[in-house]
């Protein structure tokens, strides 16, 4: 029972945190990505399953509150819960470097998939892909910095379940 309202606290807050700083709290439309940082932090967290779910749950409210293609980020959201569960669960979550590297690398994947995804369905057209490169590459670095901070919060909240 504690897991299911720590999980739904999680839930509440980072889609919150998300969507406010999204609106309110960006730098020229740059702002971290917090339920990026919060699926990975599940997944690094020996909790596979909850990760998946989770980043299934966050990409379909992202979903909803976007104008983009409908199931998109839940499709990403639960495949980067998926494969960072399984391929770096050896991996100290608690290193600041691992952090951060291991974010970026989750940012990379979803800004590319996304990324390739509007371009196939785009017929090719690179207009768009070129210019958002740059924005992109400073989301992710800055989402990227952003997971120490969001990591330690998490720890602290978290309750022994």
């Amino acid at each position: 029972m504690k897991k299911l309202v720590f999980n739904f606290l999680i839930y509440i807050i980072s889609c919150s945190v998300q969507f406010s700083c999204s609106n309110y709290a960006n730098i020229y439309g740059i702002y971290p990505n917090f339920i990026l940082i919060v699926v990975v932090y599940l997944a690094l967290s020996k909790e596979k399953i909850i990760a998946e779910l989770m980043g299934f749950l966050f990409g379909l409210t992202m979903d909803v509150f976007s104008i983009g293609i409908f199931g998109l980020k839940a499709v990403i959201f639960t495949i980067i819960g998926y494969v960072f569960g399984r391929v770096f669960i050896y991996f100290d979550k608690n290193k600041i470097f691992v952090q951060f590297v291991i974010v970026l690398f989750a940012n990379v994947v979803y800004l590319l998939s996304v990324g390739l995804v509007y371009f196939l369905l785009s017929e090719g057209k690179v207009g768009d892909l070129s210019s958002n490169i740059l924005p992109n590459c400073v989301k992710a670095i800055v989402t990227a910095a952003s997971a120490p901070i969001v990591f330690y919060v998490l720890n602290c909240f978290k309750w022994d379940i």
